[in-house]
C-alpha cells in the first residue's frame, strides 16, 4: 500500500477547523506540494499577519503520516485515546 494524497483535518466538535495537512499532488493547484492549514479557530481576525485570511496559507511540510497527526491530537491537543498502548500501536505503524 501507498499512499496518493491526504486530507487530515483536526477540529472542534462544532466542526472548526484547528489544523490540516494536505497533499493532492493531482491537483491543479499550485499547492500541490505537502503542506499545513493553520484552522480557522487560531486565524484570529487581530493577527498581525494576514488576519481573517491566515487559514487560507499553505504552509510547506514534508509528507505527513496519518500516526503523526493521530500523535498531535493525543499529545497536544487532549484527545482521549482509544487504549492504554495508544503509543506503542502507532510506533508499531509501518513509515
Amino acid at each position: 500500500m501507498s499512499v496518493t494524497s491526504y486530507l487530515y483535518v483536526l477540529e472542534f466538535r462544532n466542526g472548526t477547523e484547528i489544523v490540516a495537512y494536505h497533499w493532492h499532488p493531482e491537483s491543479p493547484s499550485e499547492a500541490a506540494e505537502p503542506h499545513l492549514h493553520i484552522g480557522s479557530a487560531a486565524a484570529r481576525a487581530d493577527s498581525a499577519v494576514r488576519p481573517r485570511e491566515l487559514h487560507k496559507v499553505h504552509f510547506p511540510t514534508g509528507p505527513v503520516a496519518l500516526e503523526q497527526v493521530l500523535r498531535l491530537a493525543i499529545s497536544e491537543f487532549g484527545v482521549a485515546p482509544r487504549g492504554a498502548d495508544w503509543d506503542a500501536v502507532l510506533r508499531a505503524q509501518p513509515a
